[in-house]
């Protein structure tokens, strides 16, 4: 398998890996599977996988963003409960990370000049 399509298995499994957290109730996780998947696609160079993560990053971003909602309303309504505030917390700066991520595999998909520069693989530096 020659290097390239490997990176775009990889990219696969990974959004994979990615949906599978996401949909277990890790979101977490799932974030960083997503942002792998966005690097491999950025060093693959190949727009159409980039937009498949922004896709992906997109519908988790709104899935949290209804959660960090019911969490920001259920807190708000019950002022002596710290973990409900630590709750709506932890998915206020999920809803962040994940609008993040949709701006930025937006960004790199679109503009050629802000992907990361070719680089030399890691296994021809070894040798």
């Amino acid at each position: 398998m020659e290097r390239t399509e490997d990176l775009t298995a990889r990219c696969m499994e990974l959004l994979t890996i990615n949906r599978a957290l996401f949909d277990e109730g890790y979101p977490e996780a799932a974030y960083h599977a997503l942002e792998a998947a966005l690097y491999c696609a950025e060093y693959q160079g190949d727009p159409a996988i980039m937009h498949m993560v922004e896709t992906v990053a997109a519908e988790e971003f709104r899935r949290l963003k209804r959660v960090a909602h019911v969490a920001g309303v259920a807190s708000s309504s019950n002022a002596n409960a710290p973990a409900s505030l630590t709750e709506s917390g932890r998915w206020a700066n999920l809803e962040n990370l994940y609008g993040i991520a949709v701006r930025q595999a937006n960004l790199k998909a679109s503009n050629p000049d802000l992907r990361a520069a070719p680089s030399r693989h890691l296994k021809s530096v070894e040798q």
